[in-house]
C-alpha cells in the first residue's frame, strides 16, 4: 500500500514537472533591443510578446513599435504538431503563408512559413534558455525578390 502511494506521488510529481516544462515559450516576454540585430537595417525599437496555451494551440499577442517609430501589433496562433496550416494571424506575412511549427523539445522551436506563391518564405528558429529567462529567436526570410535577411530577436521574460 505505501509502495503505492508512493508511485502515485512520484507519477504526479512527474506529470506536473513535465507540464511545466512543455510551457516554456508561455509568458510575458519583452525585447532586448541592445541584444538583437537585424541583417537589413530592420530592427524594430521595441516588441512585448505574451504567450499563452489553449487546448495545445499558441496564443501570441505582440505589440511594438518598428524602426521608423510606427505602433505594430499582431496576433497569431499556431500548433506545434508538423502540420502545414494557413497561418491564422493580423500581420503582415500572416495572408497566403502556410506554416509548418514543430517542437523538438521544451526549449527549441521552428517555423517555417512558405508564400503559396512560394516566393517568399520565413523561418524561424526560437531557443530558450536552459534558466527559461531568455528566448532567442533567429529569422530568416527570403524576400519575393530572392534577397534573404537574417534577424535575431532576444527576449527576457517578465
Amino acid at each position: 500500500m505505501i509502495r503505492r502511494i508512493g508511485f502515485t506521488v512520484l507519477a504526479v510529481l512527474a506529470l506536473s514537472l513535465a507540464a511545466q516544462a512543455a510551457d516554456m515559450f508561455s509568458g510575458t516576454w519583452v525585447m532586448n533591443v541592445a541584444k538583437s540585430t537585424s541583417s537589413n537595417g530592420n530592427l524594430r525599437r521595441s516588441l512585448t510578446q505574451v504567450i499563452s496555451m489553449d487546448g495545445g494551440w499558441q496564443i501570441v499577442k505582440g505589440h511594438g513599435v518598428d524602426k521608423d517609430g510606427k505602433a505594430t501589433s499582431r496576433n497569431l496562433i499556431s500548433k506545434s504538431d508538423g502540420v502545414a496550416r494557413p497561418e491564422i494571424g493580423n500581420g503582415p506575412d500572416s495572408f497566403g503563408m502556410l506554416t509548418t511549427d514543430t517542437q523538438s523539445d521544451d526549449f527549441h522551436a521552428k517555423s517555417v512559413s512558405i508564400a503559396i506563391t512560394g516566393k517568399r518564405s520565413l523561418t524561424q528558429v526560437l531557443v530558450i534558455s536552459p534558466d527559461g529567462k531568455v528566448k532567442t529567436r533567429t529569422d530568416t526570410r527570403v524576400d519575393k525578390d530572392g534577397k534573404t535577411s537574417k534577424d535575431v530577436t532576444v527576449f527576457d521574460k517578465q
